[in-house]
């Protein structure tokens, strides 16, 4: 078994967004990472900070899940005279319209 710093926290079995986590591994650069699990099947190496603080919420790029919490669905919502009728596919500087 591996030896972990005195802070260590055991992230074993918590839930992130779209990730579970599995089990403490190594990143490829040697520090210590979480293996988890996407709901979409796929696996994933993260860091602990990252999962904390809701950088990475699943497995990346091809994901099915990747954008989903990361928006919120204003679709009807009257805001004055206007009403929100449908999310725009084109985005500006990863801001949705």
């Amino acid at each position: 078994m591996e030896t972990y710093r005195s802070n260590f926290i055991d992230e074993t079995g918590h839930k992130y967004g779209h990730l579970t986590v599995i089990k403490p591994t190594k990143t490829p650069d040697g520090r210590t990472g979480w293996l988890c699990k996407c709901d979409c099947g796929n696996t994933k190496i993260v860091r602990g900070s990252d999962l904390r603080m809701g950088r990475i919420t699943s497995c990346g790029a091809g994901c099915p899940y990747k954008h989903s919490y990361s928006y919120i669905d204003e679709t009807g919502n009257k805001y004055g005279r206007l009403t929100v009728l449908y999310r725009s596919s084109k985005s500006l500087n990863q801001k949705v319209y």
